[in-house]
Order: C-alpha cells, then sequence, then structure tokens
C-alpha cells in the first residue's frame, strides 16, 4: 500500500519480498482482521499522502485535547457530568469497541470507581434521592419523608428557620436523622416556603450642588484599651465629601458645635447661603447647636421626623471610615487617634468614588460635576488607529 518509507523497503531481501507477493495469506488465522482494516488503511494512506488533510487531522486533534483539558478542569465540569451520568454511561459504551474502556473513561475525564457507580447504581422512584433501597438501607423511610413533608408545608412553621423546624420535628418525635440529612431531604423534596422579601425603600434627600445638604452624626470607635471615643462626622450629600471629623471621649453638644464650626469654617462657608443640615434628634445635636445654625441661617433637618427619610448617607460614610482605615490600625489613646484623623480624611476624599462615576469627594466638592461624559473626557485617553511607537513587546513578539 506504499506505507512504509523507501529506505525499509530496499533493506527487504528480493527473495523475501517475492515471496510475500505471491503468497496468499488468507488462509492464516486472524487475515480477516487485516482486509476488514483495509478501508482504514487506505484512509490512513490518503492523509499521509495528502499534507493537506493531515495538516488538519493534526489542528483538529490538538483542538480537541485542549477543549478536553479546559473541560475537565472547569469548576462545575464535574457537576454536568453527574447531571447527564446516563447519557455519559451510553456513549461510553458506544465508544469502548472502538478506543477500548480505559481510553473512553480518560477522554470523558472520570474515573473507573466513578464509571462503575454510575452504571451500577439503579434508579427507585420510592427515594427522593433516587436511590435504591435495597442497595442503600440507611436512607430515610417514606413515613420520615412524609413527615419532613408535611413539617415543612404547615403554614404555622413557614416563617421558621429550617433549623427550628427539625429540632420541633426532633422533640416531637417525627424525625430521628441528623440536621444534614433533615436538610438533604428537604432540598430533594423541592418543598415551597414562603419568603418575605426585605421592603424596598425609595432614594433619600439628593443635592443638586455642593454645599447644599450636609449631614452629621456620632459614631462609636474603640480603643486598644476597649474605651470608648466618640467620632463626630460632618460630610456634604452631593459630594460625599467629608468636611471634618472630631474625636471625643465625652458625648455632648459642645462637640458637635465645635465640629460644625470647624468643617464650616474651614471652607469658608457663606452666610445666606441656602443649605440644610441633616442629624438625628438626639441631645448633641441641641442647644449651642441650634443657635450656630440659626446664626448661619442653615435650616436644620431631624431623620424620620421632619422628613421619614433616615440620615443613612453619612451611617454609610461612618461605616468606611471604620472598616477601610480605622480597624486597619491600633489606637492606645484618644491622641493617637486625634493625630490620624487628618490623614484619613484626605485620603477618603482623595479616592474615586462609583456614586460619582469615578471621581473623587474632593473634585465634585470643588465644582466637577459627576458624570460618566465628563470622566471619559478627562480621564480616558483618546483611541488611535495606529500602535503607538513606545509600545513595548515581550521578548518572544
Amino acid at each position: 500500500m506504499g506505507l512504509l518509507p523507501k529506505r525499509m523497503v530496499k533493506a527487504i531481501p528480493p527473495a523475501t519480498a517475492f515471496h510475500w507477493r505471491n503468497t496468499d495469506y488468507s488462509n492464516y488465522f486472524g487475515s480477516e482482521i487485516l482486509y476488514s482494516q483495509e478501508d482504514n488503511m487506505k484512509m490512513m494512506k490518503t492523509y499521509l499522502s495528502r499534507k493537506e488533510l493531515l495538516f488538519a487531522a493534526k489542528a483538529l486533534y490538538h483542538l480537541f485535547l485542549l477543549v478536553q483539558q479546559v473541560l475537565i478542569e472547569s469548576k462545575d465540569f464535574k457537576d454536568k457530568l453527574k447531571a447527564r451520568k446516563e447519557d455519559v454511561i451510553k456513549e461510553i459504551e458506544k465508544a469502548r469497541d472502538y478506543l477500548g474502556l480505559q481510553r473512553a473513561i480518560k477522554l470523558v475525564g472520570i474515573t473507573h470507581q466513578q464509571y462503575y457507580a454510575w452504571k451500577n447504581k439503579k434508579s427507585c422512584a420510592l427515594s427522593p434521592l433516587n436511590t435504591c433501597l435495597k442497595r442503600y438501607p440507611n436512607q430515610i423511610r417514606s413515613q420520615g419523608i412524609a413527615a419532613i413533608r408535611r413539617y415543612l408545608q404547615d403554614e404555622q412553621l413557614q416563617h421558621w428557620s429550617m433549623s427550628s423546624v427539625y429540632f420541633k420535628m426532633v422533640r416531637d418525635k417525627a424525625f430521628t436523622g441528623s440536621m444534614t440529612s433533615f436538610y438533604r431531604y428537604g432540598k430533594k423534596l423541592g418543598v415551597s416556603r414562603l419568603r418575605m422579601k426585605k421592603p424596598q425603600y425609595g432614594i433619600g434627600l439628593r443635592a443638586k450642588r455642593a454645599k447644599e445638604l450636609f449631614h452629621m452624626d456620632v459614631t462609636i470607635m474603640k480603643l486598644s484599651d476597649y474605651s470608648k471615643v466618640y467620632l463626630y462626622v460632618l460630610m456634604d450629600n452631593y459630594s460625599r465629601f467629608i468636611l471634618n471629623i472630631h474625636a471625643s471621649s465625652e458625648y455632648k453638644a459642645a462637640h458637635t458645635w465645635l465640629n460644625l464650626r470647624s468643617g464650616f469654617g474651614k471652607y469658608h462657608l457663606i452666610e445666606g447661603q441656602e443649605s440644610s443640615l441633616m442629624c438625628d434628634g438626639g441631645s448633641e445635636n441641641k442647644g449651642m447647636v441650634n443657635d450656630y445654625l440659626q446664626e448661619l441661617e442653615i435650616e436644620k433637618i431631624v431623620a424620620q421626623k421632619d422628613i421619614r427619610f433616615s440620615n443613612s448617607m453619612v451611617e454609610a460614610v461612618n461605616k468606611r471610615i471604620k472598616y477601610d482605615f480605622l480597624y486597619r490600625r491600633s489606637f492606645d489613646s484618644l491622641q493617637t487617634l486625634q493625630d490620624y484623623l487628618p490623614e484619613l480624611i484626605e485620603q477618603y476624599n482623595s479616592k474615586p468614588h462609583s456614586a460619582l462615576l469615578g471621581f473623587t469627594p474632593d473634585e465634585v466638592f470643588a465644582g466637577e460635576i459627576p458624570s460618566r461624559a465628563n470622566f471619559l473626557a478627562k480621564y480616558r485617553p483618546k483611541k488611535t488607529n495606529s500602535p503607538s511607537k513606545k509600545q513595548e513587546f515581550c521578548k518572544t513578539c
């Protein structure tokens, strides 16, 4: 058939080659396998004689190996195989006649143990786990399954957690299995339970410019010796800009007044400018605080009293300054915390904010209008069709 290299053909003795050509091998045992593979041999000869077909076969082979490797290494590959295990077993049985069982299993990407476990597993309509009750007798029987379904569908227990329902069944002697088994069977039964959705609240007050609406609040921070420190926070609504943070070991209106005077004085708040300040109704926001706000002609808004909204914006800032800055350090005294506050304020105000569409609070407070178009025009480089002359490449390129 011309499959042997020329050097090998020349090495065959002439007498031997003559004998091979003139001998009828059809009488030899096993020769029928040779003649049955003639079509495959002709196909191999065609592939080897045509470079286009050979290159295409090699490319398909390497692509096939790549796809197999990517699929097997994916996280949910085993779960997908398990979900279609009957089809997997069927295809392996078809392929084993051509590839052999070992190669077929290896190509699919499962082990021999998994193959035989799936093949010998008998489905059972009486079991929620679809597992044979005879081969796996430790499963919960129909009476226990009916009890689980009954308790999970009970209207009076719809608002109970799964763990509470489990313990009630144990107390009522209606179930003797573990909590893990209870959860597993409850999931397999697919019993729907009432789920209360969290109420959706509307968007609170939003200013249309900087210095139009301010928020202030007091939050508690503990030092390394577990002593309490009160942080008085003052911020701008439109820009999320922190004007000032005042730390004190006392909870008094005098410290709120000091924080307001420091924050408004630092940024030259103009008297008579139409501005409002939102706070809660605590004692730290009364007395001399009211007098100071009246002097500046700033309207005071008490959250959830004058309006239905809470003071959530400044509470969100309180959470960020704690988790992003304060909790990452250890403060052994009030003075060390006070010394760190200017650095905290500067870092927070200079950090890009998602609500400001990429701008920083200090940029928006200074007059920048937060919009996607403004951000792209200012910070994103213009696209060019030709590559840059200074473009760097790796050593391979």
